[in-house]
């Protein structure tokens, strides 16, 4: 017979160690979110001043009007929602049908051609792009490296993921 009571205890132990592991992880993600938004409503004069204070004690949205005003926020706002959606559309129909070939027709080419796609996961994109004519007139510079890793990283499993579900 078991011993049901350590079976028990171990496995309270390990839920609850599985929640603080939980819970330091979602407070290392979340709190520079939380100090870039204070940040944002905190007047200038009291941003730097000591002691830190983790609430600002005259929360202002100066910040967001000089920005919307004066640097065209919401234009490049909107910019960004039209070139992320029609790229999300584009992308979506073309790993639709890539993912439905790959997953539909087996044979050994297929299998090869799959293989080369996930072989260029691990081909860094930012050389290859930084040399590109088309990327330099549009004045796209190694800062913006990592949105172009994100996109192409999102496209293929975007595709990966399609596969899977085809099948």
């Amino acid at each position: 017979m078991k011993n049901t009571g350590k079976y028990n205890v171990y496995h309270g132990v390990v839920a609850v160690g599985r929640w603080v592991l939980f819970a330091v992880v979602a407070f290392l993600i979340l709190f520079p979110v939380y100090w870039i938004f204070i940040s944002s409503i905190t007047p200038s004069g009291e941003l730097f001043k000591t002691p830190i204070d983790y609430l600002p004690d005259h929360p202002t949205l100066e910040s967001y009007k000089f920005l919307i005003q004066n640097v065209g926020l919401l234009s490049k706002i909107g910019n960004t929602v039209l070139i992320v959606g029609i790229t999300l559309v584009i992308s979506t129909v073309l790993c639709a049908m890539a993912a439905y070939g790959f997953s539909r027709f087996n044979s050994k080419g297929v299998s090869v051609a799959f293989a080369f796609v996930l072989a260029t996961m691990l081909i860094p994109v930012f050389p290859i792009f930084e040399s590109s004519p088309t990327f330099e007139t549009l004045s796209v510079r190694s800062r913006s490296h990592w949105r172009r890793q994100l996109l192409l990283t999102a496209h293929l499993f975007h595709r990966d993921c399609l596969r899977s579900f085809c099948r």
